[in-house]
């Protein structure tokens, strides 16, 4: 849920003291038992400042991770707070006892070797709660016991797997032979989650989650499994890949590799941007206050009017402001060199009205080899969607090289 800052800890085979439930939440403290006191009760350096157990993201995150809440409170032990894990919701799920904290990633080294010495297992909260919708399509002439190499669709901002250039690319490359997934993000579609909460780094968990479910498919070979993602869903494959190896090649179209320099070319006039600007400014101050404003879609990604038919049917219009601030500190260029050696392929408009031309050149520019860059005259941002010529040429000869059946 936290992306590389979060962690969930459960003792499995740990029975549930009732006593951990029984004590009282009082001013956003509570000392929960002996056990994970002293678990914690090592970690006292931090001057961070703790949050109050109302805030409305970290309950929404316990939430999906444990479903029910039994306890809402800051961790503390002999009433004194734990500084450095400065947001905790305690909850259950079946007979494991869990505490999803959120902490900075230099103290996720010193939390690990907690865990260990206390016999806990640390991992990353995934979408392991959650449950994905998504459509395998699987090519004629396949043959039973003859896996193929196959490509995972990621939509783009607030879409879905349902028409558009998710539903165009899958096709394109099922007829091409590959064995394709389409599915829908956390919060988005036919999916689980909450509705509209479009975060980059969890999206990029649930390209990892749909990967390692493409992988224990029979009819797919495990090494053979490639990313395409399309304008937002493209700067999360391109981050995915740079994380994950077993992702054999990665295609961008129309993507980007820095949010902030993104924003302040989307928003380029000075009133434009000091309306985006202010918009920032408001949904931080209402979120120190523990409160989520909704944003209008198009006040975060402006699309002219003509070219919003092309949105899958059902994208949503409006996100809450921490989709706003994921996006603006989301930066796929820190990654992308870490796909080489796995083939990379960056496909953009080379005018494109969306998505700035330059987010493609500056990933080109941090990607190791081989890495191929085509900007495409003629065509805006929703290439795949204009039946054009080049781009499928281009797609077709890259596959056959890199990903061949």
């Amino acid at each position: 849920i936290f992306g590389e800052a979060g962690l969930v800890v459960s003792r499995p085979e740990h029975q549930l003291d009732q006593r951990c439930l029984g004590r009282t939440v009082l001013d956003g403290e509570a000392s929960m038992g002996d056990q994970f006191g002293e678990l914690f009760g090592q970690c006292r350096s931090s001057q961070r400042e703790i949050i109050s157990p109302a805030d409305c993201g970290i309950k929404r995150v316990a939430r999906a991770v444990f479903g029910a809440l039994r306890c809402k409170c800051i961790f503390a032990r002999r009433g004194q707070p734990v500084g450095q894990f400065h947001r905790f919701e305690i909850g259950f799920a079946g007979s494991e006892l869990g505490i999803v904290a959120r902490f900075s990633n230099e103290r996720s080294n010193v939390f690990q070797r907690i865990c260990s010495k206390n016999g806990l297992r640390p991992d990353r909260i995934t979408l392991g709660e959650l449950k994905l919708a998504g459509i395998l399509h699987i090519p004629d002439g396949f043959v039973p016991g003859k896996a193929r190499p196959a490509v995972m669709v990621l939509h783009g901002f607030g879409g879905n797997k349902n028409g558009g250039i998710p539903e165009v690319a899958a096709r394109l490359f099922e007829k091409l032979g590959y064995v394709t997934l389409r599915f829908d993000m956390r919060g988005c579609g036919n999916s689980e989650g909450v509705r509209g909460r479009v975060i980059c780094l969890e999206q990029v968990e649930d390209t990892r989650s749909a990967l390692s479910f493409l992988a224990g498919r029979a009819e797919v070979r495990a090494d053979r499994i490639g990313v395409m993602g399309f304008s937002f869903g493209a700067a999360v494959a391109v981050y995915a890949a740079g994380v994950d190896e077993r992702i054999a090649a990665c295609i961008s179209v129309g993507g980007w590799g820095d949010g902030e320099k993104k924003f302040r070319k989307q928003h380029e006039s000075p009133e434009a941007w000091k309306k985006f600007s202010d918009m920032l400014a408001e949904g931080r101050r209402q979120l120190a206050q523990g409160k989520s404003m909704m944003v209008p879609r198009f006040d975060i990604v402006p699309i002219r009017p003509g070219m919003r038919s092309n949105l899958a049917e059902g994208s949503h219009l409006e996100f809450p402001f921490e989709v706003v601030e994921s996006m603006h500190a989301f930066r796929a260029n820190e990654v992308v060199g870490k796909i080489a050696p796995r083939p990379l392929l960056l496909l953009h408009p080379a005018n494109d009205s969306v998505t700035p031309t330059e987010q493609s050149i500056e990933l080109f520019q941090h990607a190791g080899e081989p890495t191929d860059l085509h900007l495409v005259a003629e065509v805006d941002h929703f290439m795949l969607a204009e039946n054009n010529v080049v781009v499928q040429a281009v797609l077709r000869s890259w596959l056959d090289k890199y990903l061949s059946i």
